[in-house]
Parts: C-alpha cells; sequence; structure tokens
C-alpha cells in the first residue's frame, strides 16, 4: 500500500475504545473491581501464542 495515499482507504481512525458491553482483543484482561484478582491475572498474563508451541 502506498501510505501517501492511505487517505483513499482509511477513514475515522481513533485512539478512543467507546464503552462497550464486549470487546474481543488478543491482549484483553478483564477488571471486575476487585484489585486483588486483577492484580494477580496481570501477574499471570501470558500472550495467546505461547500457547500454540
Amino acid at each position: 500500500m502506498d501510505y501517501r495515499k492511505r487517505d483513499e482507504y482509511v477513514e475515522n481512525v481513533t485512539n478512543v475504545k467507546e464503552p462497550a458491553y464486549l470487546i474481543i482483543d488478543d491482549r484483553c484482561i478483564n477488571f471486575n473491581g476487585d484489585y486483588s484478582d486483577l492484580k494477580n491475572k496481570i501477574e499471570s498474563f501470558e500472550v495467546w501464542y505461547k500457547f500454540m508451541i
């Protein structure tokens, strides 16, 4: 793709994630209001592709 002409193909790009009931992402950690649970999820987080080996 010629990046000088990218405006022909891409529009409305933003860095804002709209509030949603469900987000599908490869690097998502769910926060349920419990900070100790969040800490455990962060400490035990592994990227998805490590499970493919």
